[in-house]
């Protein structure tokens, strides 16, 4: 592979074909970023011995927790390259913003109790009906506001929508959904990993899940009616966390971005003119494949919600 001229000097330039590498590295006085072509754009490499010696001792267990959030929605008129590149460079933080269905989501606030909409995401999943750009972020976000997490998708769950229609009432789903909610259980972690570890396997589950995977076991909740009732349209928000933050996110909550070919183009451009500004963010692009044009289902999704 060439260097291009087009990237700014001192970027470590990666081939995504193993047998072909070049490296251009940066001086040493300066922490460095990653770009590998088809796709991923800059990162800091968080290096060391003990992430080396823990990544081959436990490479699949969650010792990390990293939220999802993807935008804009189906509805939306705004401009999601605008909001994203807005956050980027001027620090403009992302707020809440209007829901596709939201009768449902409103409904859900309702039930749950929430006096103003709070901000979404889920957690270890950006989910492609969502949006064209999806945000993978630390847990300082949640932690500066939390609003509890559910254990599943509370707009899809109050609405009916899918495997949540087996319900059949939407009094029953908000019975159900007080259960499957977690207001303000500061060790929901636990309780999320212990689940992990138990439904969706002993060493591999952070992985399985966060490949979307169904849970290989039952969950021993009413989230197991749901999954027996989705036939072979499988859909992960049916089991997917979903936490709540009253804070919006800030440039400093960001680790990675996943962006679909069409909204990565005006993105890369303006990489190409101002790097510093994604300096320590990992830029993922999604592919094209046999079956189509498609975004947030690559490995390197998976591996950024890892904190690879």
């Amino acid at each position: 592979m060439k260097k291009s001229a087009s990237w700014p000097q001192g970027v470590w330039v990666q081939s995504s074909c193993p047998r072909r590498r070049m490296t251009h590295p940066l001086p040493a006085s300066r922490q460095w970023a990653r770009l590998e072509h088809g796709q991923s754009l800059p990162r800091i490499v968080l290096g060391g011995a003990l992430k080396t010696w823990l990544d081959k001792l436990i490479p699949d267990w969650p010792y990390r927790l990293r939220y999802g959030h993807a935008f804009p929605s189906l509805t939306a008129a705004e401009d999601p390259v605008v909001i994203f590149l807005d956050l980027i460079k001027t620090g403009r933080a992302i707020g809440a913003r209007a829901p596709s269905d939201v009768e449902a989501v409103s409904d859900a606030e309702l039930a749950l109790g929430l006096q103003v909409r709070p901000v979404y995401a889920y957690v270890g999943d950006l989910h492609p009906a969502l949006g064209r750009i999806g945000l993978i972020l630390s847990g300082r976000w949640y932690r500066r506001l939390p609003l509890g997490v559910s254990r599943c998708d509370t707009g899809g769950l109050v609405g009916l929508k899918g495997g949540f229609g087996c319900l059949g009432k939407k009094e029953r789903a908000e019975e159900v959904l007080s259960r499957l909610t977690m207001r303000r259980v500061p060790h929901w972690g636990l309780l999320f990993r212990m689940e992990l570890f138990r439904c969706h396997g002993r060493l591999r589950g952070w992985l399985n899940y966060l490949r979307g995977l169904p849970p290989s076991k039952d969950l021993k909740d009413d989230r197991d009616i749901f999954i027996r009732s989705m036939g072979t349209n499988e859909d992960r928000r049916l089991w997917t966390w979903e936490a709540r933050s009253g804070s919006p996110i800030e440039k400093g909550d960001l680790v990675a971005v996943a962006l679909s070919p069409e909204a990565a183009k005006p993105i890369l451009a303006d990489y190409r003119t101002n790097p510093s500004a994604f300096r320590a963010i990992i830029v993922i692009v999604g592919s094209a494949s046999a079956r189509g044009i498609h975004h947030f289902d690559e490995e390197k999704v998976v591996r950024a919600f890892m904190g690879r």
